[in-house]
């Protein structure tokens, strides 16, 4: 309570980098301190404690400082806190940067933390050059420096570029005579459109964005383990960028789209895409059976970063993992306050394909349930009534033939009531068990002696039950029904816990199943009915994420101290303990974070010991065909003791003290159930005051119809509700989707706080970080939830008040138009990024792209392809402005730019007339060569063709990239690369004239070109030739 509290109000000007007034509160030896204003803290003595003085606004000094007082409940931990002796866990000093100064390093570079705003206009009245906006910017940038643009380019040139732009491959010669022969004013609008609307648009754009994400199919390292239906993801980017989803949801979607209360749901089968976003996280590398499962966190964790920071706001947030960053307003703290939002989520199989579908099937389930669990409630209560009220008498007169003489077996028959009372008297948990030893006493004394003895007993098995618990930390607690720790996967365990108290249905034979005794998240079985997809890919390894997709329990994430974790459950599951966030359970080591139970009511252990690891969660796999129940999971230094508690009733009934002890315990018998069955006609069983006590007495009940005997009529209006309940459930199971596939996703769990790590060190913590956006953001505040909070940080990304967000995006759609952005250094913004070219263009443009184009990337790119700078030919006026401008930054002409890699093996596929313009689906795997070798290589080899497919669906293995594409730059997929490398090597040219592609490809374009009948002659074939593979005449 403390510490967070410090970190949030007091360490940005009294912490590792700042110390206002010489005072520094993140350590205790600082704390204890006497400073300008006496000593902050006096352990034991919070009179003399000036920062609580401070905190109540005592007298001048007032904190934090020129903010409201914190709330009295804040004031009172620390009071407290200081009372006890202001314990601080022993751990080093951190050591950081003293010079850094957080509003030094904003001024240093003040443009990027200063919110885009539309920018005038320069004078162009001179020129008619200008078609929109953006010339302007650019004519004026090019008088500054005494230059003029280059002339137009061709109209087949134009339109060349204009399809490689969008689409991605070269256009055929039909198409480039079709636009030059359209003499419409509006051809090029009309173009434009045409290409943007294209399928092939989103194949093109989806793979910049996979750059940026460093999407691969598998995990690297040694053996390249498969990440299954990672696939999915690409599926996702082609149809965003195809449907023109706003940039601005597409970021929330990416940081919280499983969060979102509407998620974007494909028209055509309702499949959940917002969701599929999420999966960008898990693309990165991951170790099988790292030694150090922390440090290996940290290391996923800090890609992850380093992804998000550079991609969404174009910043190098993970160099501020080991100190502030040396450069930009970055400090050690902000790093470490996004590792929390990772932190708080989890990785799954998500069945996103049925998951909405099915979301609305469960709120019908869930509807009917408790619709029919009351009528079931009423119609038994009422059921029972009579015999229930006749109870009293018929417990009096078995009472007498058990007093009066031996019982014979005709009294037996007569009277069922005088068996049940003899099997009470060794069952020391039935209800008649005090009432079955009263009888034997000879006197009410005896009665007294044995009672008491009896009801010390029960105390004392009562105080050990409650003790079970004493000294362990509670994980997750199902039994009240509460839904603060309460997470799942999909539906199987209902809207929430299940309360002791609760009626369960039963089948037709037997309408009330019984009344639940123990509260717990108890998985439903009319979930059993999911599948998964036969061609859905598993996990590698042993984590088995898929086959607890939508049928998963999650615990919070909390920290292990013991590293014991035991669970009170009954039934069968497959257990995942995420160690750490570990995921790629394959090798020798930590495959204790897997389990496995059938079990009765037990307490069972999952013993993380050898796995050293730092914090976990539990997910719990339910079995189809199996129960479940899960009571409570604890962390604890040993198992807890399973003690049966005695109802409380029991311990009552043994403290009767009256003239005829026997006749009063019957009687408070006979009223409890009375009380039992009214509180089950109310619907108020669970809010009781002894509602597992209660349900144990109507359990008894219900199972004991010799004794509480009901009519033909109440039994077949019983019968008749279960049976209407069964046919609306099989009616809902019809309605549901049952087989689905799964992606890769995240899933939010509770809200964990990471530590800022001394030097980056994960054995040397010092406090934790309040999760937040970085605090040079001038909108950045500290997350106010139970949950992840990356919906919150989501938010904070695309406001308008964000700074970087709209300006990044914006040069990374120019740059991709361009060759290079306005800021060349696409994916780093900060003081050893390059500056902007054009900065008042950059902000022009990132202002509309928000208010005018509505975060619409079409628009942008339209409003760009239509600028007379777009037009320009490659053919710079003079000599004179190559030397004023040798780097075209100032875009006196056009760039030439050499074909990415994906664009020659598509445009080679095009030419040849073998491309497959199939959409979507898995992987087409790669062709296994000499080239392509290795431990973990893929056991199936792909055709040389890919099936002709465009690249984008060509398989991307971390250790096994095509070897045609990584001659001609193809990123490898580690980290965001939104700026390719481009090189020009002798491989490449020996590539085109050897690779077995273009030997194959080439063969079967001569063959068409040879067998055309409308090629007559050499002249004309070469002339089709060189139009296909240029656009133009030889």
């Amino acid at each position: 309570k403390i510490r967070p509290v410090l970190a949030t109000h007091c360490f940005a000007c009294h912490g590792l980098n700042k110390q206002e007034s010489e005072l520094r509160v993140d350590h205790i030896s600082f704390l204890t301190k006497k400073g300008f204003y006496g000593i902050p803290v006096t352990p034991g003595n919070p009179e003399q404690s000036t920062i609580l003085s401070a905190m109540k606004h005592i007298g001048d000094l007032q904190m934090p400082e020129g903010k409201p007082k914190l709330p009295e409940s804040v004031i009172a931990d620390f009071q407290q806190w200081i009372t006890d002796g202001a314990f601080w866990p022993t751990e080093p000093v951190a050591k950081g940067d003293r010079s850094f100064d957080l509003k030094e390093r904003i001024e240093r570079l003040p443009w990027i933390w200063q919110k885009p705003e539309p920018q005038p206009l320069s004078d162009s009245s001179d020129s008619n050059w200008p078609e929109n906006e953006i010339d302007h910017f650019i004519l004026a940038k090019l008088k500054e420096n005494h230059l003029k643009p280059s002339d137009f380019t061709d109209r087949a040139t134009w339109y060349r570029r204009l399809h490689i732009a969008l689409l991605g491959i070269v256009p055929t010669p039909r198409q480039i005579e079709e636009f030059e022969s359209d003499s419409r004013p509006d051809s090029r609008e009309i173009a434009i459109d045409t290409l943007l609307a294209s399928p092939r648009f989103g194949e093109r754009w989806a793979r910049h964005w996979m750059d940026l994400m460093r999407y691969s199919e598998t995990r690297g390292h040694e053996s390249d383990f498969l990440i299954a239906n990672a696939w999915h993801y690409r599926n996702y980017l082609i149809d965003a960028f195809n449907s023109g989803v706003p940039y601005d949801q597409f970021v929330m979607e990416h940081i919280a789209g499983d969060l979102l209360k509407q998620p974007r749901l494909n028209p055509i089968t309702g499949a959940n895409q917002s969701v599929v976003a999420t999966g960008w996280a898990f693309l990165g590398e991951e170790v099988h059976a790292p030694v150090n499962l922390r440090q290996d966190e940290c290391d996923r964790t800090d890609n992850k970063i380093d992804v998000l920071s550079k991609s969404f706001l174009g910043l190098t947030v993970a160099c501020a993992r080991c100190h502030d960053h040396k450069f930009d307003a970055i400090t050690q703290q902000d790093y470490y306050a996004l590792s929390g939002f990772i932190l708080s989520s989890n990785f799954r199989q998500v069945r996103f394909e049925t998951a909405e579908h099915n979301r609305n099937v469960a709120k019908a389930y869930e509807l009917a349930k408790a619709s029919y669990k009351h009528e079931l409630a009423s119609s038994l209560s009422a059921a029972l009534e009579p015999s229930v009220n006749r109870m009293r008498d018929e417990i009096t007169a078995a009472v007498d033939i058990l007093k009066s003489k031996k019982p014979q077996e005709s009294d037996a028959e007569a009277h069922p009531w005088v068996v049940e009372i003899q099997s009470a008297r060794n069952d020391t948990t039935h209800i008649l068990h005090p009432l079955a030893i009263a009888i034997e006493q000879a006197t009410q004394d005896d009665i007294r002696k044995q009672l008491s003895a009896l009801a010390k007993a029960y105390e004392q098995q009562n105080a050990l039950a409650d003790a079970a618990l004493d000294g362990v930390e509670i994980i997750a607690d199902y039994r009240h029904g509460e839904t603060d720790s309460f997470m799942q996967d999909g539906y199987t365990f209902g809207k929430r816990p299940e309360r002791a108290g609760e009626l369960v249905i039963g089948s037709p034979e037997k309408p009330v199943a019984g009344i639940i005794e123990h509260g717990a998240a108890i998985k439903d079985s009319f979930w059993d009915v999911l599948q998964l997809h036969p061609a859905n890919e598993k996990d590698s390894g042993n984590l088995q994420a898929f086959s607890r997709a939508g049928r998963m329990l999650r615990t919070p994430k909390t920290s292990l101290d013991s590293r014991r974790i035991f669970y009170l459950v009954s039934g069968a599951a497959e257990v995942y303990a995420g160690a750490d966030s570990y995921l790629m359970v394959a090798g020798p080591i930590h495959q204790n974070v897997r389990a496995k139970f059938d079990t009765k009511r037990a307490w069972i252990e999952q013993n993380l010991t050898k796995t050293d690891a730092h914090r976990a969660h539990v997910e719990f796999g339910a079995l189809p065909g199996k129960r479940l129940s899960v009571e409570v999971v604890v962390q604890a230094e040993k198992k807890p003791v399973l003690v049966a508690k005695p109802s409380s009733f029991l311990i009552d009934a043994c403290q009767i003290d009256e003239t005829n002890i026997s006749a009063a315990i019957v009687n408070y018998i006979a009223t409890k159930t009375q009380r039992s069955v009214k509180l089950l006609s109310d619907n108020a069983l669970p809010q009781s005051d002894h509602p597992a006590d209660y349900a144990a007495i109507l359990n008894w009940v219900i199972n004991s119809p010799e004794l509480f005997r009901i009519s033909d009529q109440a039994r077949d209006e019983l019968e008749s509700h279960a049976n209407k309940f069964h046919q609306q459930t099989s009616k809902l199971i019809l309605q549901l989707k049952v087989q689905s596939r799964t992606a890769i996703s995240l899933m939010d769990g509770n809200g964990v706080n990471e530590f800022v790590l001394n030097r980056g060190n994960p054995q040397q913590p010092t406090y934790e970080a309040p999760r937040m956006i970085p605090t040079a953001f001038p909108h950045a505040t500290p997350v106010e939830t139970d949950g992840s909070g990356r919906m919150h940080l989501a938010r904070q990304i695309v406001d308008e008040r964000n700074p970087l967000t709209a300006r990044v995006i914006v040069n990374r759609v120019w740059h991709h138009m361009f060759g290079q952005g306005i800021v060349r250094s696409v994916d780093n913004f900060g003081y050893l990024g390059q500056r902007p070219s054009h900065p008042e263009l950059l902000d022009h443009l990132a202002w509309q792209f928000m208010h005018d184009e509505q975060w619409d990337i079409k628009r942008l790119i339209r409003k760009i392809a239509l600028s007379s700078t777009f037009r320009l030919s490659s053919q710079p006026n003079s000599k004179h402005a190559e030397m004023i401008d040798p780097e075209n930054t100032l875009l006196h002409r056009a760039s030439v730019r050499r074909m990415e890699a994906e664009v020659i093996r598509d445009s080679v596929l095009a030419v040849s007339g073998q491309l497959n313009l199939e959409m979507h689906g898995p992987p087409i795997p790669v062709q296994l060569t000499e080239f392509v070798v290795g431990r973990g290589a893929p056991s199936k080899s792909g055709p040389l063709d890919g099936n002709g497919r465009r690249s984008i669906y060509i398989a991307v293995r971390r250790n096994f990239l095509p070897t045609l594409m990584t001659t001609f730059d193809f990123p490898i997929p580690f980290t965001t690369r939104g700026n390719r490398n481009v090189t020009n090597v002798p491989a490449q040219s020996l590539a085109l004239m050897n690779d077995p592609l273009i030997y194959q490809q080439a063969h079967k374009w001569a063959e068409s070109i040879v067998g055309s009948n409308a090629l007559d002659t050499t002249d004309a074939k070469v002339q089709e030739m060189y139009k296909r593979l240029y656009g133009k005449k030889a």
